[in-house]
């Protein structure tokens, strides 16, 4: 075979060997961006939870102050108190907005750990992911209050702040238990979760548990396409709201096969995408 024969033939095989990389860097029609994993979890992020629901709030609100572009406070009136959303925008080279969001509020006899403390944790680790690699989509990380008493925060947050520029939703609640479950309103969403998980070996959960209701019930109502992250199966559904949900409840290996879906989905649905700007124009405006 002459030279110029064995180069066509290595061109061509580079050529090919490109075309799948470039293939295997794209998912369910979406974009995967090279970013590195978060820092994980561990369980001395987790002493020291504060108890009472206007104490977790304060919490959020000084840790998350000067690392938010704006914080803003939004208030909810909750079983007769007064309680605030906690707002993180962090402003992208667009007005499209990627929400992510995570009750605060804990019930019953436990610590809240697992429900929601670890959505919570999930929802700071991403903040700080964010601040060191800043998003092309504006992010909104909201804290929510009132979720335990019938979504209030969430539907205070659909009320007041859902507009067009809402793009996506990713709500974190109850991790770390049960192997994790995807929800979702949106196949390409569901199709981009499973596939994300499937390529960072997470395990998924195929148990067949009927939902606990959860704020992205307020966000599947108001027509907001967007994923739910949860791990409450039949073992999860039996301890929270009990006094078995404390710290020593959570599986910190499953909590960050949580946390590395969400960065690697978070950092997908803030990067320029096509997809998620097709999936948006397809969503109906049901907003109430």
């Amino acid at each position: 075979m002459c030279l110029k024969s064995v180069m066509r033939v290595l061109l061509m095989a580079l050529c090919t060997i490109a075309a799948v990389q470039a293939r295997s860097d794209e998912v369910c029609g979406f974009e995967l961006p090279a970013r590195p994993d978060p820092e994980p979890l561990k369980k001395a992020d987790f002493a020291d939870i504060p108890r009472s629901n206007q104490q977790r709030q304060q919490w959020i609100r000084e840790r998350w102050a000067d690392k938010c572009d704006e914080l803003i406070l939004l208030p909810v009136r909750v079983e007769g108190r007064l309680f605030s959303n906690l707002i993180c925008r962090l402003e992208g080279q667009t007005e499209d907005t990627l929400l992510i969001t995570a009750h605060f509020d804990r019930a019953g006899s436990g610590e809240g750990v697992a429900d929601n403390w670890t959505g919570i944790r999930l929802a700071d680790r991403l903040l700080d992911w964010f601040t060191t690699h800043r998003p092309y989509r504006s992010v909104e990380l909201v804290a929510l209050a009132g979720e335990e008493a019938g979504m209030q925060g969430s539907r205070a947050w659909v009320r007041e702040r859902f507009s067009s520029r809402y793009r996506v939703v990713m709500n974190l609640d109850t991790l770390g238990l049960d192997d994790l479950k995807i929800e979702s309103n949106a196949p390409p969403l569901h199709c981009l979760a499973t596939a994300l998980a499937d390529r960072h070996n997470i395990p998924l959960s195929g148990q067949h548990v009927r939902a606990l209701e959860s704020d992205f019930d307020s966000f599947k109502r108001a027509g907001l396409p967007g994923i739910h992250l949860h791990s409450v199966g039949k073992r999860g559904k039996q301890l929270i709201h009990t006094s078995r949900d404390r710290v020593e409840a959570v599986d910190f290996r499953k909590l960050n096969q949580a946390l590395l879906l969400a960065v690697h989905l978070g950092q997908t649905l803030s990067a320029p995408q096509v997809a998620a700007d097709e999936m948006a124009r397809q969503q109906p405006d049901a907003r109430p």
